[in-house]
């Protein structure tokens, strides 16, 4: 569902924006966005966890579970603006953060496997997500130069079996600085997690439901008629579309007792589709950016059966 859902998001902008360029009344701008994350992402806690009977000698020993914040606070990305009146546009960002946490058990007392093996403890270090889409409506109070704004509008955090959605809402100001168009403002995000809920341990390994962040949006207005600029240069957008030759996945052959017992293999021909940002960087010197939506595929297989026996 999720990676259907995003192929076609991404069919909806491309035919959007790229074939439809003159439907639109006002420009299309590209800039960028950073900034920075002001809250931790996680709760750092500890969770007690007795023996558990019935599993010796694998569960006779208590667990400490401890969590600790491991997310990066410093935003980045790009972002397009769609202008629809002097004080109203809409504005879409792709921002990279990485948001993770840090856990450790600790054994009481330390746990011994049936091979002699002892662990005191183990500890885990991941990223649950990497990339973040707002989708705001921006309305400037004024008409003028320098003018205060209010923002609202969805957030996704894209994660496979683990994504958010949530609301957005901002103020700022936008103002001029020489060239540049600068756009500071302080941004609130609740995210929906169905799975935040009373447990503790689950309250620990879930992110919080409330963000807050400081952002600087950064752009340079364009004095060409084109439809589409990006830092004052004009861009031109355009489909990318292939397939892939080389396999997504390496071929990997799973053991029973010396005997082949399944696999996995991947397919080498999976469709590739995207958009692509062009822009004359200097005279004659082109930058072309894509972002191209490849699903990737692994396939697994059984090489023998096991047969039951009374």
């Amino acid at each position: 569902m999720y990676r259907r859902d995003s192929f076609s998001i991404l069919l909806v902008t491309i035919a959007a924006f790229c074939f439809c360029p003159h439907a639109f009344a006002q420009r299309v701008s590209f800039g960028a966005v950073t900034g920075i994350n002001l809250v931790d992402d996680y709760r750092s806690g500890s969770v007690f966890q007795p023996p558990v009977v019935g599993c010796e000698p694998l569960c006779d020993s208590a667990a400490l579970f401890t969590f600790r914040d491991a997310s990066s606070r410093f935003i980045i990305g790009p972002n397009v603006e769609l202008r629809l009146s002097n004080r109203l546009l809409v504005e879409a960002e792709a921002l990279h953060r990485r948001v993770g946490r840090k856990e450790r058990i600790q054994y009481v007392p330390p746990l011994v496997y049936p091979n002699g093996f002892t662990a005191a403890s183990r500890e885990f270090r991941g990223t649950d997500y990497s990339w973040e889409f707002p989708i705001l409506a921006r309305y400037r109070l004024s008409a003028s130069t320098t003018s205060p704004f209010l923002e609202l509008g969805p957030t996704f955090r894209p994660a496979e079996n683990n994504q958010l959605n949530g609301i957005t809402a901002g103020t700022g100001l936008e103002l001029r600085a020489k060239s540049l168009e600068l756009t500071p403002r302080v941004r609130y995000t609740h995210w929906f997690d169905k799975n935040y809920g009373s447990d503790p341990a689950i309250r620990l390994m879930r992110p919080r439901p409330n963000q807050i962040a400081l952002i600087m949006g950064i752009s340079r207005p364009s004095t060409s008629p084109a439809w589409a600029a990006a830092f004052g240069k004009d861009v031109t957008l355009g489909v990318v579309a292939g397939a892939g030759l080389t396999d997504d996945f390496p071929t990997t052959t799973f053991l029973f007792e010396g005997v082949p017992a399944a696999k996995s293999f991947s397919d080498s021909r999976s469709p590739v589709l995207g958009v692509m940002v062009e822009l004359e960087a200097l005279k004659n010197l082109f930058v072309e950016i894509n972002g191209l939506y490849r699903p990737l595929h692994l396939t697994g297989q059984t090489l023998i059966s096991f047969r039951k026996t009374g």
